[in-house]
């Protein structure tokens, strides 16, 4: 359901674009801001995460390469899949309050991900949620949802994901945004992929499971979940191995093959990647007892 009234913007009343800027994030982050006039943010290679807004008051643009732009208002939801040409800020004269979350996206949420998306801006996404009430219970979520993020425990993280869910979900059956489901031959996929992260994932499997072409395979997974099927595969099998190390007392490098990483190096630096630390240093930030480990994996 569209906002009544939504157009996209004319590009000549908004600011040009602010010098650009990196983003790095790989985990949840999240936050709150009342922006005034001069707000602004522009990424040419956007964020490694999705980005979700969902405005309060005022009002605000988010641009794409083409140029287009469309307006955020109080009760709008709009989300940039990740990896896509990106600029928002404070619309001229006007300011702007809304929550903002950085997210990778777990594989269950893929149909609440899947809002329409918004004319002629790539990799961006909108729902809009006319009810005050629903509205009210979303910001009080996103309340939550910001105070266990900053505690950053693995328990607070936990919850914290769980408080993004409830909006979601709250978003979607509110705005009949989720009513469009996945291509059936990439929901098998992700099912696949989810269920069992440790089996060949190659990209010459998925297209046999598929029976689709490689190139056909990476446009319409990518159009799908929004990532290319060897990031998405990637991300399940650290998401997965971080949460054996965080629960189970295995060596990293049999997590590492549990995951169906080959090498324990090339895992040890994909997760050093992925999570700013070796496996081993993750390990004992959760656990500070497990003494257990081992390796060569982590130099």
């Amino acid at each position: 359901m569209s906002r009544p009234g939504e157009n996209l913007l004319n590009p000549a009343a908004l600011p040009p674009l602010a010098p650009e800027q990196l983003d790095r994030r790989s985990d949840l982050t999240t936050g709150h801001f009342d922006q005034g006039e001069g707000y602004q943010t522009f990424r040419t290679r956007g964020s490694e995460t999705w980005l979700l807004f969902f405005t309060l008051a005022g009002r605000g643009f988010l641009r794409g390469s083409s140029g287009a732009a469309t307006e955020a208002r109080a009760g709008d939801l709009h989300l940039y899949q990740p990896g896509v040409w990106h600029n928002y800020g404070t619309m001229p004269g006007a300011r702007w309050r809304f929550h903002y979350a950085h997210f990778n996206a777990r594989p269950t949420w893929t149909p609440w991900l899947r809002m329409p998306t918004v004319a002629d801006i790539a990799g961006l996404r909108h729902a809009y949620v006319a009810s005050a009430d629903v509205r009210g219970q979303a910001a009080e979520v996103f309340d939550g949802l910001h105070r266990d993020s900053l505690l950053g425990t693995a328990l607070r993280t936990e919850l914290a994901m769980n408080a993004l869910e409830r909006v979601l979900l709250l978003v979607t059956e509110a705005s009949g945004s989720g009513r469009r489901t996945l291509d059936p031959r990439i929901q098998a996929l992700v099912e696949r992929i989810a269920t069992k992260p440790g089996d060949d994932h190659s990209m010459t499997a998925l297209t046999e499971a598929a029976h689709l072409s490689t190139s056909r395979l990476a446009h319409l997974f990518k159009d799908e979940i929004g990532q290319s099927p060897v990031r998405f595969v990637q991300e399940t099998r650290l998401k997965e191995a971080a949460k054996l190390m965080d629960l189970t007392p295995a060596p990293v490098a049999e997590i590492a093959r549990q995951v169906g990483f080959q090498s324990p190096f090339h895992f040890s630096s994909t997760f050093r990647r992925r999570y700013g630390v070796s496996p081993r240093a993750y390990r004992r930030r959760l656990r500070p007892s497990a003494d257990r480990d081992f390796e060569v994996l982590s130099p």
